[in-house]
């Protein structure tokens, strides 16, 4: 018997669906088109509009005196309507070309077709009953566009809530379209509350994918989101459209209106690049503008529109002369309502570099906030791609005759510009900064706050430079000390102890030479070849305290190992966990961890009666050393001894971080970090 491939025969279905709901929408579409263009050119019977754009005989005058009559009003919106549903076609065909075999790609394309389609369905199903099946199929493919933007780009809800916000949005969709007479159709609501409903179901659209992109999306999914915003935004403004000005607007706003709806196929176009070619462009500055040219034409017919009907209101008369007017005034407040709107949307997307004192004092309370040397750059170059909205920052420190990377924040993605920081006419490093756009520079005002902001910067840069610099002198005149100590036990152990061994010899033999008081010459001899043998093993003894010589024959790991191998007798089972990389450890850092490690296994077998002690190093950019036992712990009230406090003078000395964490009856678990600094090549 054949295996059958469920996943092949799953995919021709759907394929077989989007073909049947395409045919049924294009079809369908053109049609009303030509229906529509057909009843626009006449005006309302008294029984009632049959579209919602179809004028009547008032309106129609109306039209009549600012010179545009009931022909150019049907052709003019029979054309928009062309564009809306032409748009969402060739969007949804485009998409189910470019991959059919993707199944969320074909349910995607085939809603965008039946959203486009389903802008002509209410006059078709008023005109033509008997086909009223296929306009309300069409109407409930695509009212899916509201699931499917739910669960954009992984097909998963998020947050989980959302399940029941879909759920609830298909029931009141079921019910407009296939239950008109039922309580839960939203048209036959007060137009408020119809209105309020669908402005919640896209706001809380709005919210999730919000949610999504802080939360939940990766780098791809944020770009990807971006685009889809601007698809929830623009049915947001075109429900905000229909609530400000009602469902019975004049004949001047039944013209404005189909400029605006027009702008919905910027949904197809913005759904198309997200999911195919998201990284095509940089989408901040398309949005700004976007943005800036949809309230700026949205101001422009309100304001021309009210100064029509005021006009007209106060002489009782329209013509050229009120549209004449109306133009003047609307061309004169352009430029400055357009500047408003820009620096309103600037501040929107870039943050605070349109006001200077807030962005340098936000700069200043993040350097104020930051204590640590070691991170206080990253702070900063945070601050400014987040004050400045930019993509990019990085500071680079001048060390080495070289600029060297310090600390960067956010992805590059063109070529930075950057500016020097100084600090009393010296220069200290670099500030780099990723601009929005490829195409887009910064104006002269933001350079401005940049070299205001640099300043400050340089300041930052300097302290963290000499910061730097200390770090690495303190830890030269360790390594000093202990190349020193080094070298001390070297000509103890190799000069004077043997010195001492020879005299011992002599000693020896003077004893033998030497026969006139036996007993006194003998005893003698005896004690000082003792106290010599003593000597000797004090000097020993002081050159392994100055540096075990153990270290640099057979290295840490073996030097730990045979530390312990001193307390096998105890009842404490010791684990050890070094990495071999140990070994290119400085001479300064290898002594402190040997050091720290004895004096925590000797606190272990002494005082804690623990069974088990872990000890374990790990290295990175930094070298880690945990010693943990499960004994009964330190109480926090009692007086620290001599050995804690040399653990932690060792550490700080290195500029590293030591902790010492116990609770009582639950072990100790003492932790040093050192910074590890890389060697010169």
């Amino acid at each position: 018997m054949r295996n059958i491939d469920f996943n092949k025969i799953l995919n021709n279905m759907i394929k077989f669906m989007w073909i049947i709901t395409a045919l049924i929408s294009v079809g369908l579409f053109f049609f009303s088109v030509f229906i529509q263009n057909t009843i626009y050119q006449v005006p309302c019977p008294p029984s009632g509009c049959i579209d919602f754009g179809q004028l009547t005989l008032e309106e129609s005058a109306e039209l009549q005196t600012i010179g545009i009559s009931l022909i150019s009003y049907a052709w003019f919106k029979t054309i928009m309507n062309f564009i809306i549903g032409f748009g969402f076609f060739s969007v949804g065909i485009f998409l189910f070309l470019k991959n059919s075999s993707d199944t969320f790609i074909t349910f995607t394309s085939m809603i965008i077709i039946a959203y486009g389609a389903n802008f002509g369905m209410d006059t078709l199903s008023q005109a033509f009953p008997t086909i009223m099946w296929m306009t309300n199929y069409i109407d409930f493919v695509a009212s899916g566009i509201v699931v499917f933007l739910f669960i954009f780009p992984d097909g998963r809800f998020v947050p989980k809530w959302t399940i029941g916000i879909a759920a609830l949005w298909m029931i009141f969709s079921y019910s407009r379209i296939f239950m008109p007479d039922s309580i839960l159709n939203p048209e036959l609501w007060p137009f408020w509350l119809d209105i309020a409903g669908w402005m919640g179901f896209y706001l809380l659209v709005f919210y999730a994918q919000l949610y999504r992109f802080r939360k939940v999306s990766n780098s791809i999914q944020k770009q990807q989101a971006k685009w889809l915003i601007v698809s929830i935004i623009i049915i947001i403004l075109h429900i905000g459209w229909l609530g400000i000005f009602g469902d019975e607007q004049t004949a001047i706003l039944k013209v404005i209106t189909p400029l605006m709806i027009t702008t919905i196929i910027v949904i197809p176009v913005s759904l198309a690049i997200s999911i195919v070619q998201y990284k095509l462009w940089n989408l901040d500055i398309y949005i700004n503008r976007f943005v800036l040219y949809v309230m700026l034409s949205s101001l422009v017919a309100i304001i021309y529109a009210s100064i029509i009907g005021i006009l007209g209101t106060m002489f009782q008369q329209g013509g050229f002369f009120i549209s004449f007017i109306a133009v003047g005034v609307t061309a004169i407040l352009f430029e400055p309502i357009k500047r408003k709107l820009q620096a309103a949307i600037n501040r929107l997307m870039y943050g605070e570099s349109r006001s200077p004192y807030a962005a340098l004092s936000m700069l200043g309370q993040k350097l104020e906030a930051t204590s640590d040397t070691r991170t206080v750059l990253y702070s900063v170059v945070e601050t400014i791609s987040q004050v400045l909205k930019l993509p990019y920052a990085a500071i680079y420190l001048f060390t080495e005759n070289s600029f060297q990377l310090a600390a960067e924040y956010g992805t590059l993605s063109t070529t930075p510009n950057r500016i020097n920081l100084v600090y009393q006419n010296d220069v200290v490093g670099e500030l780099a900064l990723g601009t929005r756009d490829l195409n887009e520079g910064f104006s002269d005002y933001e350079q401005r706050l940049i070299k205001d902001l640099a300043r400050q910067v340089g300041i930052a840069a300097y302290s963290v430079k000499v910061t730097t610099d200390l770090m690495k002198s303190r830890e030269n005149l360790v390594k000093a000390r202990e190349e020193e100590r080094k070298k001390i036990r070297r000509d103890l152990h190799d000069g004077l102890g043997p010195q001492l061994a020879s005299l011992g010899m002599n000693i020896e033999a003077a004893r033998n030479l030497y026969k006139i008081n036996h007993k006194a010459g003998d005893e003698l001899l005896i004690t000082t070849h003792k106290q010599l043998k003593d000597t000797i093993i004090d000097i020993r003894q002081l050159a392994y305290d100055l540096r075990p010589p153990i270290l640099d024959e057979l290295g840490l790991t073996f030097a730990i190992n045979e530390l312990l191998r001193q307390y096998s007798h105890s009842e404490t089972n010791f684990k050890v966990f070094v990495p071999p990389s140990v070994s290119t450890l400085p001479a300064a850092v290898e002594i402190a961890t040997y050091r720290i490690i004895q004096e925590s296994i000797s606190n272990v077998i002494r005082h804690s009666y623990a069974t088990e002690c872990k000890i374990k190093i790990t290295m990175a950019n930094f070298l880690k050393i945990e010693i943990t036992d499960n004994g009964k712990g330190i109480s926090f009230t009692s007086k620290k001894g001599i050995g804690m406090a040399s653990m932690r003078e060792r550490t700080e000395e290195l500029n590293g971080i030591f902790h010492c964490l116990s609770t009582p009856e639950q072990g100790v678990s003492i932790q040093a970090i050192f910074p590890l600094i890389e060697k010169e090549a």
